[in-house]
This record gives C-alpha cells, structure tokens and sequence, in this order.
C-alpha cells in the first residue's frame, strides 16, 4: 500500500484491514508496480490492476469541493510542507483533500476522501462508523507514480483500483485532480 501518514491513511488502511465481508480477494491483470505488487491485500476486497478498472472506476460518493477550510500541518522534513481542507468546513467535514509539496510547492501525495466518520471516536468506535459509511479514497504518490481508488459501502466488498498517477490524472471518473490540488493551495495560500 503507498504509505501515507495522515487521519486519511489511517481510515483507507482500517477501511482495507477491516472489511466486514470474509471472502477471498480476487484481482485482475498485472499489478501497477512491483512495489503494489508486494502489498498485503486483506480479505473482502476486490482489487483490479487495469486501465479498464479505472474506466470503469465511479465513485460510490460525490466529491464536494465547495466552500473549505484549511489545516496546515506541521511536518518536520525541510522543504516539504502539508495541507488539508476540509469541505464544506472542518465541523462538517463530508471530503477531505491532503497535499504534500515539495519546497516548491509541487504535489508530492495527494489523498482525497469522501465520506468521513463524524469526530470524535475513540478507536473502538471507528470500526462500527466505517461500517456505515459509503466512501471513495483517491491517494496518489507522485513520487513513485502509484495512485491507489477505492470504494466501500456497507455490506459490500471494497473495490480497489491501483493505477498509474498519469491514468488517474487522465481519467474523468474522479474529477479533475489538478483543479483540486490548485483549489486546495489556493484555499490554503500556497502559491
């Protein structure tokens, strides 16, 4: 899995870890990267390695993109600073957008998701919200190049896209992921 470190990467892992289906993973076709290729994926969920699956990819939950409410989050690497938004405000958060940028305010990792527990849980907690909640994550590694869909509903097997970033980018089934990162850095400063 591409390793982000934020609330977002925790509720992608513990969406992934916990599916509440007990069934066999069944994938398609050759994994993006040898490094994906490597990942554990758990039980319950259905995972697709091709371009077809990112065409047919569609997001079990609307983006909202308006309104936002800026975090910036202290990260103790030089030349690398991170921000979130929250929409349509931090209260009610329905789609959480994270950027990494490099010292010149380049995306790094981008981490989108819709459908967000109401806060604050207590970790015991987080489980029984997740099984609720209708949810897409978009994460992406500009780095690496590794861009990782997902899609849970409650009672479903998660479906798992893993593509290029340069696919994701291309493709209209998530929206325009360039227009989100410029409107989170504008939302939040960032020139």
């Amino acid at each position: 899995m591409i390793p982000f470190r934020s609330p977002v990467s925790v509720v992608l892992a513990l969406t992934i870890v916990g599916c509440a289906a007990k069934q066999d993973v069944q994938t398609q076709q050759a994994p993006a990267s040898p490094r994906l290729a490597a990942s554990r994926i758990e039980e319950g969920v259905v995972a697709d390695h091709s371009r077809e699956g990112l065409r047919n990819f569609g997001p079990a939950r609307p983006g909202t993109h308006s309104g936002g409410e800026c975090r910036n989050i202290p990260v103790p690497a030089e030349n690398v600073s991170r921000i979130s938004v929250s929409f349509p405000s931090r209260s009610r958060p329905e789609t959480l957008i994270s950027l990494v940028l490099d010292g010149q305010g380049n995306p790094v990792r981008y981490s989108e998701t819709r459908g967000l527990p109401r806060a604050p849980l207590e970790p015991a907690d987080m489980r029984a919200a997740l099984d609720t909640i209708v949810s897409t994550h978009v994460q992406l590694d500009y780095v690496t190049g590794e861009a990782l869909l997902s899609n849970r509903r409650p009672g479903e097997r998660t479906q798992l896209v893993i593509a290029t970033v340069a696919d994701v980018r291309a493709a209209e089934s998530v929206g325009n992921i360039d227009e989100l990162v410029e409107l989170v850095k504008r939302i939040c400063g960032v020139d």
